[in-house]
């Protein structure tokens, strides 16, 4: 080998080394940004399931012990919602019985097996429904009569299915989680004037918390009352959730830990409702979006009077026998897509 062929030789291996040094230094430097990533989301995300589990309100003894319905079929989930218009704490509802306390919006969300959809029911807080060990009366007054536990017996009674989750929302938590994302776009349906005074126009605008708050309280603006009130808190609930899966929330953890910090207080879970639990459902709803979202009001035969002159929701039987079914089956998707309108 001659002089010029070691040199080119010698040249050659320094380059390979540098490459060699290049890529280790790319890999290292790749391996720490990831490293970094997954220090700052893995303490971040703990430290928002450390919020819903420290501030959130634990609801106790909502579930009847005894014979329940069985769970719904494959893995599908079924989880009640209540409303609540308490202007004080969400902890009174552990003492429904004592204290007085009625769902004023009353929903059962089912997520089905596949986690391709959502479906939330609304049920008309005056339908006439039998109260185990109570007789008939509006289905919000079980609450009442004997608490949380007395209104999902009533519940899985009346379907057939078994709840799986209790939460329970205090209205004003959607002024906090409201403000914290930036406000939620609505489409109102008519001009009206809240009780508490605040003026809404017709149209597409974004509500701040304060008009969050008196959008889904409202019902006296209303010749249709509680109808009404239903309506806006499923469009103000569907817009929510459009929003916090939006990249402009998605892609902000600082408004996410905020929005969790300031709604947490709010809401009220049974004490199996654990962050874990909602994270593992929210990785199983990871590819939903808001037109995956669909709200309907459990059908019912019009309002009458009870015979102590009460007004009422009248039960439609058949109605509530095939939601009922569809719950238990897991059939959601084909149930709604039956209604009038196909949802």
């Amino acid at each position: 080998m001659g002089p010029l062929a070691a040199s080119e030789q010698r040249v050659a291996a320094r380059k390979k080394l540098r490459r060699k040094r290049l890529t280790r230094t790319i890999v290292v430097a790749v391996v720490a940004v990831i490293a970094i990533i997954a220090v700052v989301v893995g303490t971040w995300v703990g430290g928002i399931a450390r919020t819903f589990d420290q501030k959130t309100v634990k609801l106790e003894n909502v579930f009847p012990s005894g014979n329940r319905p069985a769970a719904a079929g494959g893995g599908a989930r079924n989880i009640l919602l209540l409303g609540s218009d308490t202007r004080g704490s969400l902890a009174d509802l552990n003492n429904a019985a004592a204290t007085n306390q009625r769902a004023d919006t009353i929903m059962l969300v089912h997520v089905p097996a596949d986690g391709k959809g959502v479906y939330a029911m609304s049920i008309m807080r005056d339908s006439w429904v039998d109260i185990p060990g109570a007789g008939q009366g509006k289905i919000n007054s079980a609450m009442a009569i004997g608490g949380i536990q007395l209104l999902v017996q009533t519940l899985e009674g009346m379907l057939g299915t078994r709840i799986d989750n209790v939460a329970a929302l205090d209205f004003a938590g959607f002024e906090k989680l409201t403000d914290a994302i930036g406000g939620v776009p609505v489409n109102v349906p008519k001009d009206f004037t809240a009780i508490d005074g605040l003026q809404f126009k017709a149209g597409n605008q974004v509500l701040d918390g304060a008009h969050a708050l008196a959008f889904v309280r409202e019902r006296h603006a209303f010749a249709n009352g509680d109808y009404q009130r239903v309506k806006d808190q499923q469009m103000y609930l569907k817009s929510l959730m459009n929003k916090m899966l939006s990249p402009s929330v998605l892609g902000n953890p600082g408004m996410i830990s905020d929005a969790v910090t300031q709604f947490s207080p709010y809401l009220g879970v049974d004490r199996t409702f654990t962050s874990g639990d909602v994270m593992g459902l929210a990785w199983k709803l990871r590819n939903v979006r808001g037109g995956d979202v669909q709200m309907f009001t459990l059908p019912n035969a019009g309002t009458s009077f009870s015979s102590d002159g009460q007004s009422i929701v009248v039960v439609d039987d058949q109605a509530v026998a095939d939601v009922g079914k569809a719950l238990r089956e897991d059939t959601m998707a084909q149930y709604v897509a039956g209604l009038p309108g196909g949802q």
